[in-house]
């Protein structure tokens, strides 16, 4: 049905590094973002999977930290008062996601 979903699910072009306190991922990643839908109704995660990141600090400390990764978005009229805060356009010209 037209309308039902969001404009487009972006991923990652560049696998991104993320970052905590100073600390970077061990690993990059190709996050997903939610899109806009084209009735105006907002577009947030809907289906979303937990993984454990590995963070190496300056000292050489390590991290582990569970971060929320999104699988699908979803239109509804239920937004959040930013709908910014699960669409954010790539910049290309950095390889890291603040977090």
């Amino acid at each position: 049905m037209k309308g039902k979903k969001c404009i487009r699910t972006k991923k990652s072009l560049k696998a991104v590094r993320f970052e905590y306190k100073n600390c970077t991922s061990v690993q990059t990643y190709k996050p997903r973002y939610c899109g806009f839908c084209n009735d105006g109704r907002c577009c947030t995660p809907h289906n979303t999977k937990t993984i454990q990141v590995e963070f190496r600090c300056p000292q050489g400390k390590v991290l582990k930290k569970p971060m929320m990764l999104i699988n699908t978005c979803v239109c509804h009229n239920n937004c959040p008062q930013s709908n910014n805060a699960f669409f954010q356009p790539l910049d290309p010209t950095s390889s890291e996601a603040k977090i």
